[in-house]
C-alpha cells in the first residue's frame, strides 16, 4: 500500500487536499482522529498525562479536558513534554490503522497530520505532500474558520514551522494561494503521478 503524508501549517488547505484525495480513491487517516483514539478514559496514554501534568486535566467523566491540558503545556512551556508522551502512542495508532487499510486491500491512502514530522509519522509514509499557502491568506481563513481574532490567528502562526521547514521536507509541494482549482489541480498531478494506471480516477 502505498501511503501519502500530506501537511502544511494552519490555514494553508491541508484538509481540502486530503478531501480531494479521497475523491480520488484514496483511503483517508487523520492523525487529530488518531490523537483523540489514544487518550480515551483509562488509556495508558491518558494516565501517563495525568502523571505529568496532574488530576486537573481529567473531567469528570474521566476524560480529557484538552482545554486545560493545552493552557498548561502551552502557556506552561511543556510542549516538548506533551508530546514526548502522546506521540508514541499516536504513532501506534496509525501503524495500526495503515495495517489495517493495507489488510483489506486498500492500495493507497492518504495520511493527514499537522504535525507530520515533528511527531515522526512521515516515517511511516512513502512520500510527503506540503500544502502552502501565504500568510495573509492563511491569517483570514484561520479567523473566519475558528471565529478568533487576528492576534490569535497570528499566534498559532507564529507558534507553527516556516515554509522553508515544509520545503526542506516534502516530496511535493502545492499552493493555494490562488484559491481551491489552484490546489485540487496541484493535487491532482501529484495523485496522477503516485497513481499511474493503479485504476484510479
Amino acid at each position: 500500500m502505498f501511503v501519502l503524508g500530506v501537511t502544511g501549517p494552519s490555514g494553508a488547505g491541508k484538509s481540502l487536499a486530503s478531501q480531494h484525495l479521497v475523491k480520488r480513491g484514496f483511503a483517508h487517516i487523520d492523525a487529530d482522529k488518531s490523537a483523540r483514539a489514544v487518550v480515551t478514559p483509562g488509556s495508558p496514554c491518558l494516565l501517563k498525562l495525568k502523571e505529568a501534568f496532574g488530576d486537573d486535566i481529567i473531567l469528570d467523566d474521566g476524560s480529557l479536558d484538552r482545554k486545560k491540558l493545552a493552557h498548561l503545556a502551552f502557556d506552561g512551556g511543556k510542549v516538548d513534554l506533551l508530546n514526548s508522551i502522546t506521540h508514541p502512542y499516536i504513532l501506534q495508532q496509525i501503524q495500526s490503522e495503515l495495517k489495517g487499510l493495507a489488510d483489506s486491500g486498500c492500495k493507497f491512502a492518504v495520511l493527514d497530520a499537522p504535525t507530520l514530522f515533528e511527531s515522526g509519522s512521515d516515517r511511516l509514509c512513502d512520500k510527503v505532500m506540503a500544502v502552502l499557502a501565504n500568510r495573509e491568506l492563511r491569517i483570514k481563513r484561520i479567523m473566519e474558520r475558528d471565529g478568533i481574532s487576528r492576534e490569535k490567528a497570528l499566534e498559532r502562526i507564529r507558534a507553527q514551522p516556516d515554509d522553508e521547514f515544509y520545503k526542506s521536507r516534502a516530496d511535493y509541494i502545492v499552493t493555494s494561494d490562488g484559491g481551491d482549482k489552484e490546489l485540487f489541480a496541484g493535487v491532482d498531478k501529484i495523485a496522477d503521478i503516485i497513481c499511474g494506471d493503479g485504476g484510479l480516477h
